[in-house]
């Protein structure tokens, strides 16, 4: 009997291995696909594309005039129909202007340095006007990108500090968010990232440059708490409070929310080997691939977009995605269906 029962067991065990194994073999692999490019624009007249942003019926991206920071083009032919935000130290001017968003009131624009923010109409500038509405200096918070989550409602990245973010609304603060490197000396470089805010499914998305994490907050009754995160890496190496990461790897260099997707620039480490610290200013080496994400966090397929992608950029309605790539030598927009 007592053979009888070790036997048994052994044959348990032996069904608990093969199980395990099985499920490791029958794992679903992530799916790729490669998609072939719509140009919209070519000859971008830049030696460094800047933002990506859409709407239903333009794009944006840097002007090829002077008197303007930001071109505003036809989504349909490319043409660059009008310009707006000016560069400059005047009450309505910015040194180093960056778009972070579009809005119903427009464009809302961010420089870091003057630490000014501001929308900007896009019917004005269609119409030839220049005009923007100032917005409130944060006077308390030293941030590297914001976000309007409604007309009274803000947050804003902070790469230093006890939290990612704060929470503004009506000029009071709370903040939210731990640092998923804990506390480091170093957070203000290696906590940088980028945040996107889907209006429908009411979820924060931050990514990071230099690991590949994502981290989803859901927003209700008023704050953000953490849905999601996921951490495609072993552990952290950090040494005497400072964190070190593998420079020959990036984290994500892109991010835009389409109707369905979280969708980063990422390499595809299994299939491209580039070093990434041999890249610099070489567009020819930077990455052709995108992954896309469920916003549950889940990473459903890795895209080929066929040439060196720089900028991302999609409306939520659809998914849709745009992007500037290096292509025949030149920067152009293109636009790309992603899987439905």
């Amino acid at each position: 009997m007592l053979k009888q029962n070790k036997m048994k067991n052994l044959g348990i065990y032996v069904l608990i291995i093969i199980g395990l194994f099985g499920c490791g073999t029958n794992k679903i692999q992530t799916e790729r696909i490669s998609l072939d490019p719509v140009v919209i624009y070519e000859g971008l007249a830049t030696n460094f594309p800047g933002e990506l942003f859409v709407d239903e019926n333009y794009f944006y991206t840097p002007s090829s005039s002077s008197n303007y920071h930001l071109g505003i083009h036809d989504i349909n032919t490319g043409e660059e129909i009008a310009g707006t935000v000016r560069i400059g130290k005047g009450p309505q001017e910015f040194i180093t202007p960056s778009i972070h968003q579009i809005t119903e009131q427009g464009l809302f624009v961010y420089d870091p340095n003057l630490r000014r923010e501001a929308f900007f109409p896009i019917n004005d500038a269609i119409e030839g006007k220049y005009s923007c509405q100032m917005l409130p200096k944060k006077e308390t918070v030293i941030y590297s990108r914001v976000l309007c989550i409604d007309d009274e409602t803000q947050v804003v990245l902070q790469p230093v500090g006890a939290n990612l973010f704060q929470l503004w609304r009506s000029n009071e603060f709370t903040e939210f968010g731990e640092p998923f490197t804990g506390s480091i000396s170093n957070a203000n470089i290696y906590l940088q990232g980028e945040i996107a805010y889907h209006n429908e499914k009411r979820k924060l998305v931050y990514t990071n440059f230099y690991l590949p994490y994502i981290a989803i907050y859901k927003y209700r009754n008023g704050s953000f708490h953490l849905f999601s995160e996921r951490r495609d890496f072993d552990k952290l190496d950090i040494q005497k409070n400072r964190l070190k990461t593998d420079k020959t790897r990036m984290g994500m260099t892109g991010l835009t929310l389409s109707k369905d997707y979280i969708v980063c620039i990422q390499r595809d480490y299994e299939n491209d080997f580039t070093d990434e610290s041999t890249v610099g200013r070489d567009f020819s080496k930077l990455s052709h691939t995108v992954f896309l994400y469920s916003f549950e966090g889940e990473l459903e397929t890795i895209v080929d977009l066929g040439s060196p992608v720089l900028r991302l950029a999609s409306t939520q309605e659809n998914n849709v995605l745009f992007a500037t790539v290096f292509r025949n030598n030149e920067f152009q927009v293109v636009r790309y269906q992603l899987p439905s």
